[in-house]
């Protein structure tokens, strides 16, 4: 089952993010993301902020096939809304790429491609959002029969309406076990009454036919006893998983705007699948001042703001690990911190729940806007039978570089993930491809899935690097081992790289999503 999580769509929208980029994020599984059924993952890159010929921020889709040498950029697929066969056309600051989730929503063995548009403009309302469905075929992903679905889509409840971000995040899983993936779909700007912003979540159904908006949901927060206020941005976070270990998908929900006793506490909600879809009845909420769960919510912490759904443990339900980036420990602004949450029979727990930082639980110390977390992946690199986790820590600063950025890999283990055997990822570390600088940025978007099929994960990392032009982006590939990840072999695209279409170009900021 495919596991996605998704991640907050901080330059796109407008909302406060250090980072300068967006991220996503995401769980493994076997085969994920592979468009032409040849048993390897295939990747994909966001460049929300592209540039299509004059118009500016249109973005756009670079997919790179994974072989068995790797991932290659020779054949790589290049999606816009100029793309032929694309319903639509590029319009400024549309952000098309700015989140994606890959599932199979047909059921024909092949995965399929939902990309979110989170500022399409539908009819008269700017900012609208929308997304577009391109599905999978030996010869990878094709627009035949692709699918444009916004809130004006007939069968989907609501309508467009400006700034409802509708696309903002993704994430795709079989709810109601039937065989077909669906997909979950985040519009954090949608008003609620009178409130704004408050945000709302559809589920669109997958079917023979894929997505459509026929028998389309709409979860708003009072749904899941949830209180609609200004400025939660329910579903700016989507997360899926089998977090209860039985036959269907699960969903959660974060709220990084949630405000409690004080502002921007953040907030996530768990919602059970069933064989009528997601049991609205069975949901269960967390901040960090819920009895359980360790710490305490602060202003601006932002609780949820990155997800990523993983078997850290081995015991065949999917635990949760939730990033707190801009959580600070002390007089430590920015530092960052992740909380992890077991699955059980039921669900998600807060037995047994922790948080962990660099210093407390996790290798390194905490530094003011190290903001640790601000990306994760979970993924299998070593085959063990235990994910371990990938956490982004763009805001590190080593070897007298300001924000050259690092990952941090640790081992899942029989008791949950372990700072022991923990590898350390930056570009000053041998065998990584390019050279660090101020601002790189490091981490600032990650990826897990088997490119090559040898069985093992392997790790894609996203970095705000500066080529001949600033903030062009690259993302380097490592590959999975029996030690975990290596740096082995590490691969680098860019814009500029041969084969890879289109070029580099200021603050494209290629790789701002994986």
């Amino acid at each position: 089952m495919r596991r996605r999580t998704i991640t907050a769509v901080a330059v796109a929208l407008g909302i406060a993010s250090t980072l300068g980029a967006e991220t996503r994020t995401q769980a493994s599984s076997s085969a994920q993301d592979d468009f032409n059924g040849d048993g390897r993952s295939d990747l994909v890159i966001g460049v929300p902020l592209e540039d299509i010929g004059a118009t500016a921020d249109a973005g756009a889709v670079h997919v790179l096939a994974g072989t068995a040498a790797g991932v290659r950029a020779r054949g790589s697929q290049f999606w816009n809304e100029d793309s032929a066969g694309v319903s639509g056309a590029t319009a400024a600051n549309d952000r098309f790429g700015s989140s994606f989730a890959g599932g199979d929503f047909d059921d024909d063995s092949y995965s399929d491609l939902a990309v979110g548009i989170p500022c399409q403009t539908v009819g008269a309302a700017t900012c609208a959002g929308s997304v577009i469905v391109f599905y999978g075929s030996p010869f990878g992903l094709s627009t035949d029969g692709s699918d444009t679905i916004d809130q004006d889509t007939v069968g989907v409840p609501g309508f467009a309406e400006t700034d409802d971000a509708f696309g903002s995040a993704l994430a795709a899983g079989d709810f109601d076990g039937d065989g077909r993936d669906d997909l979950a779909v985040g519009a954090p700007g949608e008003a609620v009454g009178a409130t704004a912003n408050a945000g709302v979540v559809y589920i669109l159904v997958g079917g023979a036919d894929g997505i459509e908006g026929a028998g389309a949901r709409m979860i708003l927060p009072a749904a899941v006893g949830e209180v609609a206020e200004t400025d939660d941005r329910f579903g700016e976070t989507l997360a899926s998983g089998n977090f209860d270990g039985n036959a269907f998908a699960d969903l959660v929900i974060a709220s990084p705007g949630e405000s409690g006793a004080v502002a921007g506490i953040g907030s996530i909600t768990s919602i059970v699948g069933s064989e009528t879809g997601l049991d609205l009845g069975e949901a269960v909420s967390f901040t960090q001042d819920s009895a359980g769960v360790p710490g305490r919510a602060e202003v601006g912490d932002r609780f949820g703001t990155t997800l990523a759904a993983g078997d850290f443990d081995g015991d065949g339900n999917d635990d949760l690990a939730v990033g707190a980036p801009e959580e600070a420990l002390g007089a430590v602004g920015g530092a960052g911190a992740i909380h992890l949450f077991d699955g059980s029979d039921a669900s998600l727990t807060v037995t047994g729940s922790r948080a962990i930082w660099q210093g407390e639980g996790m290798r390194g110390a905490a530094e003011s806007d190290d903001l640790t977390g601000a990306a994760l992946a979970a993924g299998d690199f070593d085959n063990d039978g235990r994910d371990d986790l990938a956490v982004g820590v763009p805001g590190e600063t080593y070897s007298g570089f300001q924000h050259g950025g690092q990952v941090l890999v640790m081992r899942g283990t029989d008791i949950g993930l372990n700072q022991v055997g923990t590898v350390t990822l930056h570009q000053d570390v041998a065998g990584v491809a390019e050279v660090p600088e101020d601002d790189d940025r490091f981490g600032g978007a990650l990826d897990a899935a088997d490119y090559n099929g040898d069985g093992r994960d392997d790790l894609a990392v996203g970095v705000d690097e500066t080529f001949a032009v600033v903030s062009a982006g690259g993302v380097h590939v490592f590959f999975g081992a029996a030690s975990g990840i290596s740096t082995n072999d590490d691969q680098f695209f860019g814009q500029d790289s041969v084969a890879i279409p289109d070029t580099a170009e200021i603050s494209d900021r290629f790789g701002s999503v994986l």
